[in-house]
């Protein structure tokens, strides 16, 4: 109950580091990097085949 009594004895304190943690928080909310396309690297894989004389169908079928 002192914590309680120390903060209604006064409350501007209180109120002060309240708007203190709100500003605090929009200046970080504000300065935050915002990345509308961020770096996405997918694995790729690629297949080779050697078929002389062979249509592209042929190895596809495979």
């Amino acid at each position: 109950m002192r914590l309680v009594d120390s903060y209604v004895k006064r409350p501007h304190l209180l109120l002060s580091l309240v708007l203190l943690l709100a500003v605090v928080g929009m200046v970080g909310f504000f300065r935050m990097p915002v990345n509308l396309f961020p770096d996405s690297e997918r694995p790729q894989i690629a297949v080779v085949t050697v078929w002389p004389a062979a249509f592209a169908d042929d190895g596809e079928a495979m």
